[in-house]
């Protein structure tokens, strides 16, 4: 039960939460949440919402009342951007009144076009063919739709591919978990490359730590809110007010990417140094190239070229150009390079997202290193490094990338500040 009990609409009025925009550092709108005015102080009325044992009929009426003094409200604010609606699922149910809330709306003086529509992505079946007809009568009215909830525990894909909302407003359960777990992180960066992918937004709440917003940045999100800016407010905060912490989180994953970026290249280029020397004693001694056959032939120099690589460099092997594997993994146990006595064979690798970009670049002698991921045996961060043996056969050198990153980093702090210019 919601233990709320509403009596006199008069103590119900709208806070509002800003939504900061990270690339114009600026408050683009605002949520609209109900409070109850009690003598403690305002009481959310989100468990008035979500209790199923309050009537229908009395929900409506206090969601209608919070939607009109909203509108009221945020027409009278200059600049104030976009209103963000938690929109009744039985609305769209019943088939929804695109036209009627218009109507309404402008006669609060708020226009469509400046109304963001929240749907909780569990509060309804998105194969109902009048929900579907209801959200698109509501775009056509000049409603933004944004499907709230994303990535909570009923997260439904379905829903975004069919509804391809303008905003993907993904829920605080995912935020909170990214920045610690790599798991969360990838579906967060999945979420971002689809919005992307679909024109949509995507807008983190909950943000509520420097890390966080970092996090969303880092992401690629386009609007954040939560506590870290400020709760929900009786009035409007500041256009610019939180423009500082957006342009320290932004220098800050600039300064990130930098330093990788810095470290991936000087990474590439000490691997192909190392791998040089090791390459051309071989190809010295040995007619190349061997049979595609000849295992134990390419096996040898595997083995060979990973002695001479660095501890975060954990798998080697060779293929062809059509990215048939000719060797075994050559795998580091401890400080020696071993052939793995279990691994692919007849194994094509020409699918994977970084081998034709590498094979490119490698046949080309610039550095060929991959997009990071995450690999599917050890689930370590791994790049992967990619060298033209000739005659078309690649080498390829799969690297930890945190275990790289640190020792960049160790040796970045050995080295002498650079001389001073008199």
């Amino acid at each position: 039960m919601s233990g709320i009990d509403i009596v006199d609409l008069t103590q119900i009025v709208p806070y509002f939460q800003p939504v900061v925009a990270i690339d114009e550092q600026e408050v683009v709108g605002y949520e609209a949440l109900g409070r109850l005015l009690t003598l403690d102080g305002p009481r959310s009325l989100g468990p008035f919402f979500h209790d199923p044992a309050v009537d229908p009929a009395q929900r409506r009426t206090v969601d209608d009342h919070l939607l009109r003094q909203a509108a009221q409200r945020m027409s009278g604010w200059k600049t104030a951007g976009w209103l963000f609606l938690n929109f009744d699922p039985d609305r769209l149910a019943a088939g929804g009144d695109a036209a009627a809330l218009a109507r309404h709306l402008q006669t609060a003086g708020l226009s469509p076009d400046r109304v963001v529509l929240e749907v909780g992505e569990r509060a309804f079946n998105v194969q109902d063919a009048v929900i579907r007809r209801a959200f698109a009568a509501y775009r056509r009215a000049g409603f933004l739709l944004a499907l709230d909830d994303v990535g909570a525990e009923a997260s439904n894909l379905l829903r975004m591919a069919t509804l391809a909302p303008d905003i993907l407003k993904v829920d605080r359960s995912l935020v909170a978990g990214a920045p610690r777990n790599s798991a969360f992180r990838a579906v967060l960066d999945a979420l971002a490359v689809a919005a992307d992918k679909m024109g949509a937004a995507l807008l983190l709440e909950g943000v509520e730590t420097e890390e966080e917003l970092a996090l969303a940045v880092d992401t690629g999100a386009r609007y954040v809110q939560g506590f870290f800016f400020a709760p929900a407010l009786p009035q409007p905060a500041g256009r610019y007010r939180f423009a500082a912490q957006v342009v320290l989180a932004v220098q800050t994953v600039r300064d990130r990417r930098q330093f990788l970026l810095t470290a991936r290249a000087r990474l590439a280029r000490r691997l192909d140094a190392a791998l040089t020397g090791c390459w051309e004693s071989w190809h010295d001694r040995v007619p190349w190239p061997p049979p595609a056959d000849a295992r134990c032939l390419y096996n040898a120099l595997g083995t060979a070229c990973l002695d001479q690589l660095p501890p975060c460099c954990y798998r080697l092997y060779i293929c062809d150009r059509l990215g048939w594997q000719l060797s075994a993994n050559i795998e580091r146990r401890g400080r020696e390079a071993t052939v793995a006595a279990a691994g692919p064979h007849r194994v094509n690798w020409a699918a994977r997202p970084y081998f034709l970009p590498n094979v490119r670049a490698a046949g080309r002698g610039q550095p060929a290193l991959s997009e990071p991921y995450a690999d599917r045996h050890s689930r370590r961060r791994t790049v992967t490094f990619t060298r033209h043996l000739g005659a078309e056969r690649y080498l390829f050198v799969d690297v930890d990338l945190s275990a790289a990153l640190a020792a960049e980093a160790g040796a970045a702090a050995r080295r002498p500040p650079p001389a001073s210019v008199p």
